[in-house]
């Protein structure tokens, strides 16, 4: 199968070459944003937060958290793949897969855009798309909401902080309780095993940003405690392609090791999440955080090699793509 995928793909490239067709051709700002609203539509996952924008960047354009924001608020989600229900990608795929979730949001895409198959999408959509309405809903369905995924700012994450709504169970998308801070995911990890975390706690996980990291480690694995931890909330400035439960916020800018406010929060400062209102913050006063700050000292993990050591001077911060040489 991957051998006959191989040779499909490199046909299309030889194709594509043969018409004069450049990526840059392809690759639109309109074409990014029908991949944003498809992102919406589907629940997608937030690495391609990072994605989008870095690749965006390479080609002289932009993807913006704050647009991810305006068209995630209007564009609602009409398939409820995990971690945002119970049916999988396969469930998806015999549904009619991509091009039947992208015939149903039709009218949200900009159809003039140019394909890698040489035609524009308006062509590709006009064909005959088989949708399997008990896994692909229409735009109109009750249940097919807004916001599968948010942008979250406040004194704690004044450049923005991500969460994918739609895998956040409704009784959490308010959240008051008290800090538990970690420099690094093992020590969230020796913590939990420790059973020293209590329900109710949002768990502060920093120095795993980009700079942080440095390289920004999937952390996937920390949404898999708040399973163990009722009523609680994950923040980092690290990241994870999806929450597997409960109420996980990350990327969140500026990072720790850039001197954000996720560094000067402490043990037992009160946070407050407020999904209707895209907002997270937490109960210190600007003179406090000034005051905090002075006597701030970066945490730097052990790491080795240079390479790393480069990345780290060199990277930029995630909402930006975690660009090199910014």
């Amino acid at each position: 199968m991957r051998r006959f995928l191989a040779r499909r793909t490199g046909a299309a490239v030889v194709e594509l070459v043969r018409r004069g067709i450049k990526p840059s051709d392809v690759m639109t700002a309109a074409a990014f944003q029908n991949a944003v609203t498809l992102l919406a539509s589907i629940g997608g996952s937030l690495n391609a937060l990072l994605h989008l924008p870095a690749i965006a960047s390479e080609l002289g354009l932009e993807v913006t958290w704050a647009q991810v924001a305006e068209t995630t608020s209007r564009v609602p989600l009409v398939t409820n793949i995990t971690p945002n229900g119970d049916m999988s990608c396969v469930n998806l795929y015999k549904a009619g897969g991509i091009p039947a979730v992208m015939k149903t949001i039709e009218r949200d895409l900009d159809t003039s855009v140019m394909t890698i198959n040489g035609k524009t999408l308006a062509e590709n959509l006009a064909e005959d798309i088989k949708i399997d309405r008990s896994v692909i809903r229409t735009q109109d369905d009750p249940a097919s909401v807004a916001n599968g995924i948010q942008v979250l700012y406040g004194n704690l994450a004044p450049e923005g902080t991500l969460v994918k709504t739609s895998a956040v169970p409704a009784d959490q998308h308010t959240f008051e309780g008290p800090a538990m801070c970690f420099n690094s995911e093992e020590e969230c990890f020796a913590a939990y095993n420790a059973d020293q975390i209590k329900p109710g706690t949002a768990v502060i996980i920093r120095y795993e940003g980009p700079k942080g990291g440095p390289g920004m480690k999937e952390l996937h694995r920390v949404t898999e405690i708040m399973k163990g931890i009722p009523g609680s909330a994950v923040i980092t400035d690290g990241r994870f392609s999806g929450a597997s439960g409960g109420l996980s916020v990350g990327y969140l800018c500026p990072e720790a090791a850039e001197g954000g406010p996720i560094a000067l929060i402490q043990d037992g400062d009160i946070v407050h999440i407020d999904l209707a209102s895209n907002a997270i913050s937490f109960d210190v006063s600007d003179e406090e955080l000034e005051a905090r700050r002075a006597n701030w000292t970066p945490v730097v993990h052990d790491f080795k090699g240079k390479v790393l050591r480069r990345y780290l001077k060199e990277v930029g911060p995630a909402k930006d793509g975690a660009l090199l040489g910014c």
